[in-house]
Formats: C-alpha cells, structure tokens, sequence
C-alpha cells in the first residue's frame, strides 16, 4: 500500500536508503514550483505539462507501454493532448474550399494570372492528402497501410473515370478548330465543382464535432 502512489525510483530508495518516499504527485508539484517549463510556451508547454499530470496520476509505465506497444497515437488521443493542435479534417477541409475556389475562377475564365491559378490549384488539391492521416485515425494502427491502400486505389480509379467523364462532356462543345468552346469547359469543370461542394457539404455534416476525449 506504501507504494502504491510512489514513483519506483522512490519506493527503491525508501526501501534500499530509508530515503524519505516522495509520491508521484508530490513530485509533479516540485516540478511545477521549480518552473521547470519555464523556457517553453504553447503547445510545447501543454504537451509537457500533460506528461506531467499523466505521470502523477499512473506513473511512467503507460507512456513506456504505448511507446513499446506502437499505441502512442492513442495516447496522445486521450485528454489533454486530444484537445491540442488543430484537427486533421478541419486543415484539409479548409484545403478542400480553396481548391474548389480555385476550380470555379478556372471555370469562369478568371482575369487572374495563369501561373498563380496553377499554383493555387496544386498547392490546394494537395491538401486533399492529409485526409489519409484523418481516417487512419479512425482504425487500429495495424490496419492503417490497408486503409491507406485501398483509399488510394479508390481516389487513383475515381480521377481516372472523372477524366473520360470530363473528355465525354468536352466532346459536346467541339469548336470547329479542333478545340472545345468555353461553354464546354464551363460546364465540364464547373459541373464538377458543383459534385465536390455537394461532396463538402456532406463531409460537414457528416464529421464529428467533437474531439477526442
């Protein structure tokens, strides 16, 4: 029972030296009036300070575990770094509204220069790939390469068939010139703009509130 809240560097020198026993939270609060995070700030800070109040309450064993075990992601999903940072599905969300942006200013023939729509629309349709890092969360770590794979075979077979469905539209639109008409593009690639807010509006209503707790 002696040991019960005591850190086993203390209950070894108690027993070995008749050292005075600290508890786990005695020295947490040591480490707290010391200001021993003093020099951080932030999320940094946070981070510490909730190592620290994860060690005063069951000692250092769990963090050893989930590092030994692989489940660090699922302790750093549990209060109160669950809370900290921004979440995965709102950066990419955020990601997702520009690039359709960008799509809807290509669509309507924007005065902007053509170099800067390029890069907004790579940078931007890049963000779509941090939603990986969002749904391997939602999985044991073990299954997270299968995840990954079979999202990426889905969103590698549904480019390639938006493509043909993008040419099939194109074909409608012929210029006589052996081009496609800015009717046809408008349609083409605003049609499409149109599928992806709809697709947003789902993720919106379909993504939880709520952080890990």
């Amino acid at each position: 029972e002696l040991g019960k809240d005591l850190d086993p560097f203390d209950l070894i020198c108690h027993i070995a030296f008749d050292q005075p026993p600290l508890t786990r939270q005695e020295r947490a609060q040591n480490v707290v009036k010391r200001n021993y995070f003093g020099q951080y700030s932030g999320t940094a800070r946070q981070v510490l300070e909730g190592l620290l109040e994860k060690y005063a309450e069951r000692g250092i064993e769990p963090v050893e575990e989930a590092l030994d075990g692989g489940s660090l992601r699922t302790l750093l999903q549990l209060p109160p770094f669950g809370r900290l940072g921004t979440p995965v599905g709102a950066v990419a969300g955020t990601a997702i509204v520009l690039f359709i942006a960008v799509q809807a200013l290509l669509a309507l023939g924007s005065a902007l220069p053509p170099w800067m729509l390029t890069f907004a629309f790579a940078f931007f349709g890049g963000g779509a790939t941090l939603f990986y890092a969002g749904l391997t969360q939602r999985f044991p770590v073990a299954l997270a390469g299968r995840v990954n794979t079979s999202l990426a075979l889905f969103v590698f077979s549904l480019a390639f068939a938006l493509q043909v469905l993008t040419g099939l539209v194109l074909d409608l639109f012929p210029d006589g010139r052996g081009g496609y008409t800015g009717t046809g593009y408008l349609v083409a690639f605003g049609g499409w703009a149109l599928v992806q807010v709809a697709c947003f509006v789902w993720f919106l209503v379909r993504y939880p509130r709520s952080r890990p707790t």
